[in-house]
C-alpha cells in the first residue's frame, strides 16, 4: 500500500460520489478502522457523521483532485451510472495510470470504462448490495489482469469490512451476481410482504402479522448465518418434523405446480436477463 499512509496497514483511497451506496461503505470502512485517509468528492455536503471523522477529507470541487490521487492506493468510483462518462472525461487528465480504480456502479463493465481511462489501466468492478450497509453485505468482485496484488488485497479488505466477498474470474458472471445478492435483499423483502399477509388471512392484525413474518425471517437467517457448516437444505429438514405442520406448508412450497424454487428461478432469469440489456444499452451509449 501506499507508503504515504500514516499506517501502513491502512488503507488511503479517493471517493467520487457519496450517496447511499458510498455512504453505506464508507461507514462501515471508517468503523473498521482500516482508512488512513480518504478524500471524498461530491457535489453536494457528504453526512456529517461522515465529514466529522479525522481521516475524513471532503471537497465539492476538484481542484485538489489530482495530487490527492496522486496518494491514494486506490480510486472509488460511487456515482450513478448515467454520470459516469461525463466524470470519467473530466478526470482522466489527473488520474495517475497505475492507480485501480474501482467501480461500484451497476451495469458498467470494463468495456464501458476502457474507452475513458484506457484498456490497460488497472480496473476493479464491485457489485455490493444494501446490506452493506450494516456490514452483512455480499460483493462480488472482479479484476482485470493489470491489477496489482496489493490493490486486490486493498480491496479485499475494504469489501470485508461490509461483509461476504466473491471474486470471479469471468466480468460476465457479473451480472448473475447482480441478479442473485445485488437484487436479492428486495426478493427477501417480498416474501416477508407475503408471509406477513398470510397470517392477516388466518386472522392477525397487521402490525402482529408483520412482526411474526420480519422475526421469523431474522431468526432464520441469523441461525443460518451462526451455523455456516450446515446446509440449508439440512437446517430445513431440522425443523420438519414427518408428518407435522411444517411439512404440510412445506408440501405445497416445493411440491405445487407454482413452488418456490420455479418461482425464483424465473426471478433470479429475469433479473439476469434485465441486467445483461441494460448492460449492452449503456456500453453502446
Amino acid at each position: 500500500m501506499n507508503a504515504q499512509n500514516k499506517n501502513a496497514d491502512k488503507i488511503t483511497l479517493t471517493m467520487i460520489g457519496c450517496g447511499k451506496m458510498g455512504g453505506a461503505m464508507m461507514r462501515g470502512w471508517l468503523g473498521a478502522d482500516i482508512i488512513a485517509d480518504s478524500f471524498i468528492y461530491t457535489r453536494n455536503a457528504i453526512d456529517a457523521d461522515i465529514s466529522a471523522h479525522d481521516a475524513v477529507s471532503a471537497y465539492t470541487d476538484t481542484a485538489t483532485l489530482k495530487i490527492n490521487l496522486e496518494k491514494s492506493d486506490v480510486l472509488i468510483l460511487a456515482v450513478k451510472p448515467q454520470g459516469m462518462a461525463q466524470l470519467l472525461d473530466g478526470i482522466k487528465n489527473d488520474l495517475p495510470k497505475d492507480l485501480t480504480t474501482i467501480s461500484v456502479a451497476a451495469g458498467l463493465g470494463h468495456a464501458f470504462f476502457a474507452p475513458h481511462i484506457g484498456a490497460s489501466h488497472p480496473f476493479i468492478r464491485v457489485m455490493p448490495n444494501t446490506p452493506c450497509a450494516i456490514g452483512c453485505g455480499m460483493s462480488g468482485i472482479y479484476a482485470t489482469a493489470n491489477v496489482t496484488p496489493a490493490a486486490k488485497a486493498a480491496t479485499e479488505t475494504l469489501m470485508q469490512a461490509v461483509g461476504e466477498t466473491l471474486w470471479i474470474n469471468d466480468e460476465a458472471q457479473m451480472d448473475g451476481i447482480t441478479a442473485v445478492s445485488g437484487s436479492g435483499p428486495a426478493y427477501v423483502f417480498h416474501f416477508i410482504e407475503a408471509l406477513a399477509k398470510a397470517a392477516e388471512d388466518i386472522g392477525f392484525d397487521k402490525d402482529s402479522a408483520m412482526r411474526l413474518a420480519r422475526q421469523t425471517i431474522i431468526g432464520a437467517a441469523t441461525l443460518a448465518a451462526e451455523q455456516p457448516t450446515i446446509s440449508a437444505e439440512e437446517l430445513r429438514i431440522n425443523v420438519t418434523s414427518p408428518g407435522g405442520t411444517t411439512e404440510a406448508g412445506l408440501n405445497v412450497l416445493m411440491h405445487s405446480d407454482v413452488n418456490l424454487e420455479n418461482l425464483l428461478h424465473g426471478t433470479v432469469d429475469a433479473a439476469l436477463k434485465r441486467g445483461i440489456a441494460l448492460g449492452k444499452k449503456t456500453n453502446a451509449t
